[in-house]
């Protein structure tokens, strides 16, 4: 028994049982910080969080000018993006918009019905329900197009004085982040004490 732990009665076996010392709620014992703080957590969350936050607010900004949230920007830009690849669009369907912009077919129904009422989008041509096409009017392109370049511009002044090389390896970084949070939320958390994946 440890000069640190108290000790305590097992009740019908006769027999005294070590407490760990100071046992906080949840049965974890509150060990002395020995060692400096660890403040990984608290940085990589505050610059991923703030730096969020504030290209959010700046492209809502954008897009509130026009009657649009942030649910209808992947839309229109997929869209956009359609029209100049085929030369002049022949539009998308339901199913491919899940595709590209990574949602359910529920949510590309609701996206698409506010878009033709804003009118910004009308049919492309007929079809089934998901597999009807939609397309950007004239309205919605013009608008897409004036979205984009506030944004790219946004980029450019956010990018400012930094090497080219050093913008790529910053893509390239946090898409390593993004692949390791991938994996990192496939799995299961770790018990205590057991060890992280190194790899």
């Amino acid at each position: 028994m440890t000069a640190e732990a108290e000790t305590a009665f097992a009740p019908g076996i006769g027999e005294r049982a070590e407490v760990p010392p100071r046992a906080e709620k949840g049965g974890i014992p509150a060990e002395p910080l020995n060692e400096p703080f660890d403040e990984r957590f608290i940085r990589f969350s505050h610059a991923t969080e703030s730096v969020l936050k504030a290209i959010t607010r700046y492209k809502n900004d954008c897009l509130n000018r026009f009657g649009l949230r942030g649910m209808h920007l992947m839309t229109m830009i997929s869209l956009y993006r359609d029209g100049i690849e085929t030369g002049g669009g022949r539009g998308l369907t339901s199913s491919d918009l899940c595709r590209i912009c990574a949602v359910d077919k529920a949510f590309v129904s609701r996206v698409t019905g506010e878009l033709k009422r804003l009118g910004y989008l009308d049919s492309a041509g007929n079809g089934g329900r998901y597999n009807a096409r939609v397309s950007l009017t004239e309205r919605g392109r013009a608008v897409t197009r004036e979205i984009y370049a506030l944004l790219n511009d946004a980029v450019s002044r956010i990018t400012r004085d930094v090497p080219a090389e050093d913008v790529e390896t910053f893509y390239g970084v946090l898409a390593r982040f993004g692949e390791n949070l991938a994996q990192l939320n496939g799995k299961s958390v770790p018990e205590p004490g057991e060890e992280p994946d190194g790899n």
